[in-house]
């Protein structure tokens, strides 16, 4: 998902040194952020993450006046990941249960594959419980303070807990 045309030059783009750095470890760490979010089973890390994704995009934003970013602009990227909040959450939910199945394949009795199934709910319903209330911030960075999950996305959840648990 490179958003850099190029390796910004002071030249070209205006900005400081610093602002320059800013902008490049700033890439970087959303990159990061998505690459996580896309691939964690760990319900806390990918709501953290999530969270910070638009974070960072509302704050890479200062640097779009440069010129320094190509399609998508951390603009068009923040409008992607809330049009796309309901799928990704599905997707984490379908992709972290199916890897907490395969565990349970190792696990020998039945008592301990439920206690263990239980406990990925309890996880993924705390997370869910938190996920709106990650880090406030220090007040000198843009904040996301939407919701990370939607109604449906709480409709599935509940769906898996009836369909594997039966409550």
């Amino acid at each position: 998902m490179g958003f850099f045309k190029k390796s910004p030059s002071l030249e070209s783009n205006g900005l400081s040194a610093s602002k320059n750095k800013d902008a490049q470890r700033c890439l970087k760490q959303l990159q990061e952020a998505i690459d996580l979010t896309n691939s964690t089973n760990k319900a806390d890390i990918f709501f953290g993450r999530l969270n910070y994704s638009l974070d960072i995009c509302l704050y890479m934003q200062e640097f779009e006046k440069y010129g320094i970013y190509q399609s998508p602009t951390p603009s068009e990227t923040y409008k992607e990941i809330i049009a796309n909040i309901e799928t990704n959450v599905d997707n984490f939910l379908k992709r972290s249960l199916a890897k907490e199945l395969e565990s349970l394949s190792n696990v020998k009795s039945e008592n301990a594959r439920v206690k263990k199934l239980v406990k990925y709910f309890v996880d993924v319903d705390m997370a869910f419980e938190k996920s709106n209330k990650c880090w406030g911030g220090n007040g000198l960075f843009p904040r996301y303070e939407g919701a990370l999950f939607t109604d449906n996305n709480l409709q599935t959840l509940k769906n898996l807990k009836n369909e594997y648990l039966g409550i």
